[in-house]
């Protein structure tokens, strides 16, 4: 039964691939219908994948959790200074002579952009 039904599927597919290509009509024929059907589904397919986007439903809202105090109630906020670490900024200095006349070759600096700082930030102080 199975050699039966390959033999069919195998005789399917090489009439399938001995179809002449004169059968298809000109070349020429039909140009201006092809163009617009192939313009009409690529509008509609834009439209489709584009349209979960313009749904609300598809939108995911943001999460904005805002900080809370511990469950506790047993404590009190307290003022404490923080240092802020300064900011670098990675430059290229290119090779070049120094003062006794040394070459020194091109590496890479940092330089600060923004100087450190201690700021003030409230922290809550729980008692036991």
């Amino acid at each position: 039964m199975k050699k039966i039904t390959v033999l069919l599927m195998i005789m399917a597919f090489g009439l399938s691939f001995a179809a002449q290509p004169a059968f298809a009509g000109s070349k020429q024929r039909y140009r201006w219908q092809g163009v617009a059907i192939g313009v009409g589904a690529a509008i509609l397919g834009h439209a489709i994948l584009n349209s979960c986007n313009e749904n609300p439903s598809c939108r995911k809202a943001p999460v904005y959790t805002h900080p809370c105090p511990p469950s506790h109630r047993y404590g009190y906020w307290e003022i404490r200074s923080v240092w802020v670490e300064p900011k670098y900024k990675r430059v290229w200095n290119p090779g070049h002579y120094n003062r006794r006349g040394l070459w020194v070759p091109g590496q890479w600096q940092m330089i600060e952009k923004e100087p450190g700082y201690w700021q003030e930030q409230e922290v809550w102080v729980a008692r036991r």
